[in-house]
């Protein structure tokens, strides 16, 4: 073979193809019954972000408002927050620039986790 690689085995194929489909599930499930927003018009998207407490001044086109809405829908039910061993610095993992799964993985002292939410007696 070109560039030396050898075929995949009979259960690492099997492997892989259960880990695409499971991917396939996750990803249809997380996003059933949330339209797709590259096919929305921008003031569908702009309400869409309103429903998020979000919106964007400064996007000057659709595709801008449409990452912004993926990236809301990313993040939905998490938060940033600081882990139990933090010391110093420890505000920065709730300020609104670090609400982001990447950027908060990124600081060593902050977990991403499930919000909280309060129950009703």
């Amino acid at each position: 073979r070109a560039g030396g690689s050898q075929p995949l085995g009979r259960p690492a194929a099997l492997a892989l193809r259960l880990c695409v489909v499971a991917l396939f599930c996750v990803s249809w499930v997380a996003t059933e019954g949330a339209e797709d927003p590259s096919s929305m018009s921008v003031k569908q998207l702009k309400e869409a972000l309103k429903g998020y407490g979000l919106a964007c001044k400064a996007c000057s086109d659709k595709r801008e408002f449409v990452d912004m809405l993926l990236k809301a829908r990313a993040t939905q039910g998490h938060e940033c927050k600081a882990s139990k061993d933090c010391t110093a610095g420890c505000d920065l993992c709730s300020a609104p620039s670090s609400q982001e799964h990447a950027v908060c993985s990124a600081i060593s002292f902050c977990t991403w986790a499930p919000q909280k939410t309060e129950k009703t007696p």
